[in-house]
């Protein structure tokens, strides 16, 4: 039972809602502001593709707004030798804060169905 080879990809986005929030005017200008960490806000989507045919998305997982994907490498574990896991590393990084305020480490397995 051979695992399929497959790709994790990850790319930002503009959400719908600040394209839709982009024409409209509630008052406060933020909307026609450039610089308004609420115009144009992106978000991550982490899409596994398989290798054989990179045009077909197999899984999508779109992260929450501010969480930035900073590193994606694949593992074998010593105990589970045949399996590959993802690690995918994110942070919280705010338009308003120096630094990113939080991170965190995901740890995903491509199991054949």
């Amino acid at each position: 039972n051979k695992s399929a080879a497959c790709y994790l990809l990850a790319s930002q986005s503009v959400t719908s809602a600040s394209v839709n929030n982009s024409f409209q005017n509630d008052g406060n200008n933020k909307n026609n502001n450039f610089f308004h960490p609420a115009y144009n806000q992106t978000v991550y989507k982490l899409t596994l593709r398989d290798e054989q045919n990179v045009e077909d998305v197999l899984y999508t997982k779109v992260l929450d707004p501010y969480w930035n994907v900073t590193k994606i490498i694949t593992h074998k574990f010593k105990c589970d030798p045949h399996v590959t896991y993802f690690i995918i590393t994110s942070c919280l990084a705010k338009p308003h804060e120096k630094s990113p305020s939080q991170g965190k480490v995901e740890i995903a397995m491509v199991r054949n169905a």
